[in-house]
């Protein structure tokens, strides 16, 4: 038997385990202002995909004698700040900010305070179409 163990302080409610859980050991659901993520405690499955995607490393698969117990943890939502929806774990944008930063070369991240929906709305705004045809990102 394996054990399926998460570090809560190394969490930070990306979603990137539970998206990738086909046996669906781990769930995640958001409701209202909070997000919550939810880990069986066992796995037999035969992989380690949620090991392997979660950025912080907070999840551990190990074997064990006796089965640990499920697991919640929950996180505040931060709201967009164009239509005021909770859309992303506040630990998360905070955890994931500086990574994006440093892949976009110390430049500012557009839109990251933004929901997806409103993202897309206001980067697409930003798309001029330039005289001769090419599309520049303004």
């Amino acid at each position: 038997m394996r054990g399926l163990r998460v570090n809560s302080d190394l969490c930070f409610g990306c979603r990137a385990c539970s998206s990738v859980c086909l046996a669906g050991r781990i769930t995640m659901r958001d409701e209202e202002d909070r997000r919550f993520l939810r880990f069986s405690g066992v796995c037999d499955e035969d992989c380690s995909r949620c090991q392997e995607v979660c950025p912080p490393g907070a999840i551990r698969l190990e074997g064990v004698v006796e089965a640990p117990p499920a697991v919640e943890i929950s996180f505040a939502l931060q709201r967009c700040a164009a239509c005021g929806q909770p859309f992303a774990p506040e630990k998360a944008l905070t955890a994931l900010l500086p990574r994006v930063q440093e892949a976009l070369g110390g430049g500012e991240a557009p839109g990251w305070n933004l929901c997806p929906s409103c993202r897309r709305k206001v980067l697409a705004g930003t798309v001029v179409q330039a005289a001769d045809g090419r599309l520049i990102v303004a």
